[in-house]
């Protein structure tokens, strides 16, 4: 734990060895607490910790840290400590990764894209169960960045990465859909207004779960 303390603090360009440690430690519940215990506030990112790293990796210009950054956010819903922690600070956390998927940016490559699919699946589970903290209720305005995030990622997805499209419809669905069963119709037309609907007309065709999956979330929006 001094170990990936230390590395957490080293400079942006240079993070990548601390958070591929802290990504394998967060799994392991005793670290998991005490990462938890010293995460600090992403609102005042504090050197060392967990807040202040996935700030510094959000901005930055190499892939594989920004992919690492992203997987050690999702290996963060692990545990309950800190899954409370990534869930209170979900606005910020997704507020540093958006964009990074972006064609042409340092993200746009297929990890940062599962990662970044995982991640909003993670969110998505949890924006659906009712009194989650930090999941909101299922048309707050969690839901919401949620959904714009899911707009951006499906957009940059070619055609070929199954696994990230195929995440991405279940975070999809998964909003539209409360742990009851009923649709949300609030968050079915933002979707539509967003363009979703156009978006998933080209993996019509690409076969497979991502064809089950794509025909479920075209019924839900129509």
């Amino acid at each position: 734990m001094t170990l990936a303390g230390r590395l957490l603090r080293w400079p942006a360009g240079q993070l990548f060895p601390g958070l591929d440690i802290a990504r394998c430690l967060v799994l392991h519940p005793a670290a998991a607490d005490a990462f938890a215990a010293a995460a600090g506030n992403m609102s005042v990112p504090v050197l060392g910790t967990l807040s202040g790293a996935l700030a510094a990796v959000a901005v930055s210009e190499l892939g594989p840290a920004l992919q690492t950054g992203l997987r050690l956010a999702v290996n963060c819903f692990k545990h309950e400590q800190l899954r409370a922690w990534v869930l209170e600070n979900r606005e910020l956390i997704l507020d540093g990764f958006a964009g990074c998927c972006a064609a042409g940016g340092p993200g746009s490559n297929k990890g940062v894209r599962l990662s970044m699919a995982t991640l909003l699946l993670n969110y998505a589970v949890a924006a659906a169960a009712a009194g989650t903290p930090g999941g909101a209720s299922s048309s707050g305005e969690g839901s919401v960045q949620l959904l714009s995030g899911l707009e951006e990622l499906i957009g940059s997805c070619p055609l070929d990465e199954t696994d990230s499209i195929h995440r991405s419809l279940l975070a999809l669905g998964t909003l539209m859909v409360g742990p009851g069963g009923e649709v949300n119709r609030e968050l079915v037309g933002l979707a539509k207004d967003l363009g979703l609907g156009g978006q998933l007309q080209r993996f019509s065709g690409v076969g497979g779960k991502v064809a089950a999956a794509v025909q479920e979330v075209m019924q839900l929006l129509r």
